[in-house]
């Protein structure tokens, strides 16, 4: 799952590329420490052009800055806690 790990600076066009690649149309943001720092979406970086905000902003600007990060692998105990959210 390591094509799309992604900085905070990365420009959201580039973003949208990997997020478009990948598998789990997910782009993961990491730290320069290499911690989990958000997500984001296509549907996050819409949201975000639709405040009039420009496609070469940094993947920061439009991450979801409060994921939730499970090590849970089981599908039942998965969409149990999604329910919960």
């Amino acid at each position: 799952m390591t094509d799309n790990i992604i900085s905070k600076d990365m420009p959201l066009i580039e973003v949208l590329k990997i997020i478009e690649k990948s598998k789990s149309k997910i782009a993961v943001v990491l730290s320069d420490k290499k911690k989990v720092i958000g997500t984001i979406t296509d549907g996050d970086i819409r949201r975000f052009l639709l405040t009039d905000s420009s496609i070469h902003n940094k993947a920061e600007n439009a991450m979801n800055k409060y994921p939730v990060i499970t090590k849970i692998k089981n599908e039942k105990e998965l969409i149990a806690l999604m329910k919960t959210l």
